[in-house]
């Protein structure tokens, strides 16, 4: 089954549907579906910054980022 084939089975079930309960369910899957695209690129972004910070040398060691937590305590 093609992608437009899909796409057109689903249109026809959603507009056929009467139970409010399975629409709302339905909604919920594909706006977490969404969300998880959402929150995978953001990691991967994130992931993508740390690699060039560390090939980069802009990191700290445990030490310092304890002292630098330390100190934004006692102010």
């Amino acid at each position: 089954m093609t992608a437009v084939q899909l796409r057109s089975q689903l249109k026809r079930l959603i507009e056929s549907e009467k139970d409010l309960s399975i629409l709302e369910h339905a909604l919920r899957f594909f706006n977490r579906a969404d969300q998880e695209e959402m929150w995978k690129a953001k990691l991967a972004s994130r992931a993508d910054k740390a690699e060039a910070d560390f090939a980069a040398g802009r990191v700290k060691t445990q030490e310092q980022v304890v002292a630098h937590f330390n100190a934004k305590r006692k102010k």
